[in-house]
């Protein structure tokens, strides 16, 4: 959809309002027009937003670990319950946030997701904090089999991190 601005766009060359006897604000017929063409333009573009974001289904978020979601592995655990690990599809892309800790190593299978639309075609890469060993930086490595691994040499745990791999 289009919007043509130029033609929202009222004529200054006229008083837009006046004062009434009682010292209120009074709009011109053409300033009204403008202001109820702009309202009617925003309508529109809100209706059009809506029916974008249907079509892009974002889903809740999934949490590691809880009821029904996929378990941890190989001893990791949310850092807490205010950073737990969690992850949701939006559109092409997953989402993925959190802290993790007490991995058995670096390199371990942190989850597996198996939601047929969150495995990626190709191994995807994405870049953490890292702790529970050197401070520095690690990689989340997301495997076209749904398994998500943390990489940082001998670090076992990521604070806050968070991640978006493409799927396509």
């Amino acid at each position: 959809m289009t919007v043509n601005l130029e033609a929202l766009r009222p004529s200054f060359s006229e008083p837009v309002a006046t004062n009434n006897d009682d010292g209120e604000v009074v709009f011109t017929d053409h300033m009204s027009k403008f202001i109820d063409d702009l309202i009617s333009g925003i309508d529109t573009l809100t209706a059009d937003l809506t029916a974008l974001e249907e079509q892009v289904a974002i889903e809740d978020w999934h949490e590691v670990g809880a009821a029904g979601e996929p378990a941890f592995k190989n001893s990791w655990v949310s850092f807490d319950a205010g950073r737990a690990l969690k992850y949701r599809i939006d559109g092409d892309h997953l989402e993925i946030e959190g802290s993790i800790k007490s991995g058995t190593s670096a390199g371990a299978v942190i989850t597996t997701i198996t939601d047929a639309d969150s495995q990626p075609n190709a191994n995807r890469f994405s870049v953490c904090a890292t702790g529970g060993g050197p401070a520095g930086t690690g990689n989340l490595f997301l495997a076209t089999n749904g398994d998500l691994r943390f990489i940082a040499g001998g670090n076992t745990a990521f604070s806050d991190c968070s991640a978006r791999f493409y799927l396509g």
